[in-house]
């Protein structure tokens, strides 16, 4: 059974690497992009837990990472609100 801290790092692992298409030429640069910037924080965060034991600062390590590295590519899942501007 794992334990909540390594149930923490492991969801935030999955947010970090999990990302949605993009359906343009320049959406997939963008996400190839993000995807490396997050897989190295990804790393960053491993390593830490791994030399220091430290599963719930590994877990804020890789939060803010990710809240550092947003989702800025269009993926196709906008809504589009009835006044016509898209809305994230």
């Amino acid at each position: 059974m794992i334990d909540t801290d390594m149930g923490d790092l492991l969801a935030s692992i999955r947010d970090a690497l999990t990302l949605p298409a993009a359906p343009t030429d320049t959406g997939r640069a963008d996400r190839d992009a993000l995807e490396h910037t997050r897989a190295d924080a990804v790393r960053r965060a491993v390593d830490y837990a791994a030399g220091t034991g430290d599963l719930v600062g590994a877990v804020d390590l890789l939060d803010n990472a990710i809240a550092a590295s947003p989702i800025t590519y269009q993926t196709g899942h906008e809504r589009v609100p009835r006044q016509g501007v898209v809305a994230r």
